[in-house]
């Protein structure tokens, strides 16, 4: 008798072991099923169009970022890559600025996925500036020739950028400016 109490105590412990063991790794696991793993980083992107066809010429960019200033050049339309190509313009001190073609894109969200469809715009040319960190003041300025084409003072807000879910890390703050030349 007390061979039988034994052995049914242990199939009871073995069962509830089994059963709570089961219940921890489900809870464990749902969990991380709601958060990816995408890196971000804190930066301005700085986005400039012409309403037009830029004009033959040498183009001067100036970018002063919380008053250290980058100066960026291009010769046009020498410099422009081809057609599936970005150009990486001169730029000192040095600065991520490049010219490329202009794309309009669609994007399709599901649950799990996001995805892009891009088509290039045919002679529409885009300069775009990354500038790491969160400075708080820019100034741009444009020039073809002895010609003032822009010049912009702004005060850059930022949003907070969570790319893997509103609960997830990490958070980046990320600023855009869409500036248009005449």
């Amino acid at each position: 008798m007390k061979r039988h109490f034994l052995l049914a105590y242990v199939v009871v412990s073995v069962v509830t072991v089994i059963a709570a063991g089961s219940c921890i790794e489900l809870d464990l696991g749902s969990d991380d099923e709601d958060c990816t793993e995408i890196g971000c980083g804190d930066g301005v992107t700085v986005s400039l169009r012409h309403n037009g066809e830029w004009t033959e010429g040498k183009y001067e960019f100036r970018f002063d970022v919380d008053g250290k200033q980058s100066l960026c050049s291009a010769n046009l339309p020498e410099d422009l890559p081809g057609s599936t190509t970005t150009a990486t313009l001169s730029c000192a001190p040095a600065l991520d600025v490049s010219l490329s073609l202009e794309f309009e894109c669609h994007e399709m969200r599901t649950k799990d996925a996001v995805s892009q469809s891009c088509q290039p715009i045919a002679d529409r040319w885009l300069i775009r500036a990354q500038i790491d960190g969160t400075p708080r003041k820019l100034k741009v300025h444009v020039a073809r020739g002895d010609e003032e084409l822009l010049s912009k003072s702004l005060d850059l807000k930022y949003d907070d950028v969570r790319p893997n879910g509103a609960e997830c890390g990490p958070v980046c703050k990320q600023s855009a400016v869409d500036l248009k030349l005449e």
